[in-house]
């Protein structure tokens, strides 16, 4: 079979941690990570990963996909389901949000399950050439692979326009057989493994150019309260913030989605563009009219976390006065924190006319610059996360603001010292004005 496939065989035994919750759903759709319950493992479907990486190959151009994943003819990459020993999961509340009110929905609350944050999987896979140039090729497209996976450009599994999925490459491990050498041939077929190490750190990563970055460093200049689950502890207070499985502070991947494209909704409705907001944030409404999101979210950790307990009153609106037994109070924390998005510009296939693809040009730079004045607002605090917005909490002060498509940076603000460092977002604001 080796020799059917290539000439040269390379062989890959990585170690990866997942860096962010994860959910794989199974075939009904459940919300939770496919599991090996007999064992206690969680487990990555080979199909999974392979489909990640296709469509990171597809939509970087690096090389034709059909060529390594195969289309007619049999794929060059051969990849094995992942396993974990399973650790510890968790839920996060949800709520569903009314578009033309703003407000949650009725009977819209929910909760998703996750596997936590450091599950050790060991991924193995194959790659097949049958020349050395072409082995030289594959090896670079496996080793961006392995990055872009490492810095959140490739996800796993579901919910990865919230952040789930994020990986964290530990270790490389590659093997480079020669199938036609008869000796490399019989160590192969004896399974005399002779990996060696490759350092992360001695690999070369340009950023994607079809993925924008925006990062937003900062602290919190209001408190903030983003509710987790309730608790039936009565000692403790009514409302807290949601934590992870290990204890830390953040704002959730799916609260941040929700508050920027609510400001989306706002900003497109007075420019009367409201229909860019699907080719943005996708849809979900039906089967036919269903399109994945661009822009991804991650949880933002609460660094130096400050808590204080808040104590509140509920007022009856008939009377003025405090309703009965409607004494409450809530430890809302403030703290540094960094928000993280990523676009990603689909753009199209090679063999569209001109027109097309000045369109779709149009469009990502568009978004580009709808997305770049939320950010902007966001620092200076003129968004606000988590409840209680309408009594001035959940507010940011920007320290940093960054924006770089691929390796280039269209924007840097230092708020701190009031300076504009670079701004190349003249092309991607005109764009939103002229949609």
């Amino acid at each position: 079979m080796a020799l059917a496939n290539g000439r040269y065989l390379l062989r890959y035994k990585v170690l990866m941690i997942n860096k962010s919750v994860m959910n794989i759903s199974d075939e009904n759709n459940e919300p939770i990570i496919l599991r090996d319950l007999e064992n206690r493992q969680v487990y990555m479907p080979g199909t999974t990963i392979a489909g990640a990486f296709r469509s990171y190959v597809k939509n970087n151009k690096k090389i034709n996909d059909n060529e390594l994943f195969g289309d007619k003819r049999l794929s060059r990459f051969f990849i094995y389901d992942s396993y974990a020993e399973f650790e510890k999961y968790e839920t996060r509340p949800s709520v569903k949000i009314d578009e033309r009110t703003g407000a949650n929905k009725k009977n819209g609350k929910f909760d998703r399950a996750y596997i936590s944050a450091g599950h050790k999987f060991n991924l193995n896979f194959e790659v097949y050439a049958d020349s050395e140039e072409d082995k030289e090729i594959y090896k670079k497209v496996v080793y961006e692979l392995l990055l872009a996976l490492d810095n959140g450009d490739i996800m796993i599994g579901s919910y990865k326009s919230i952040g789930a999925g994020f990986m964290e490459i530990k270790d490389i491990f590659e093997e480079d057989i020669d199938l036609k050498d008869k000796k490399q041939l019989f160590s192969y077929l004896k399974k005399e493994e002779k990996y060696k190490r490759i350092e992360k750190s001695s690999l070369q990563y340009d950023d994607a150019e079809n993925i924008v970055t925006f990062e937003l460093k900062g602290n919190l200049k209001t408190p903030i309260l983003i509710k987790g689950n309730d608790s039936l502890d009565y000692t403790r207070p009514d409302g807290e913030n949601i934590i992870n499985a290990s204890g830390k502070y953040f704002i959730p991947g799916s609260s941040i989605k929700g508050v920027v494209r609510s400001e989306s909704r706002k900003i497109l409705k007075s420019l009367n563009k409201g229909y860019i907001e699907k080719n943005i944030f996708g849809s979900s409404n039906n089967d036919e009219d269903k399109s994945a999101s661009k822009v991804r979210f991650f949880d933002a950790f609460i660094e130096k976390d400050l808590k204080a307990i808040y104590n509140r009153i509920k007022i009856d609106k008939f009377t003025g006065g405090v309703r009965k037994s409607a004494i409450l109070n809530d430890e809302p924390l403030t703290g540094d924190i960094k928000i993280i998005a990523k676009y990603y510009c689909n753009y199209e296939e090679q063999d569209k006319d001109e027109k097309e693809k000045q369109c779709k040009e149009k469009e990502i730079n568009t978004a580009i610059g709808l997305i770049s004045i939320i950010f902007k607002n966001i620092a200076i605090g003129e968004v606000a996360f988590g409840s209680g917005n309408s009594i001035g909490r959940g507010r940011v002060d920007g320290k940093r603001l960054v924006i770089k498509k691929g390796n280039k940076t269209l924007y840097d603000y230092d708020f701190e010292k009031e300076k504009e460092i670079v701004n190349n977002l003249s092309l991607y604001i005109s764009a939103l004005r002229e949609a």
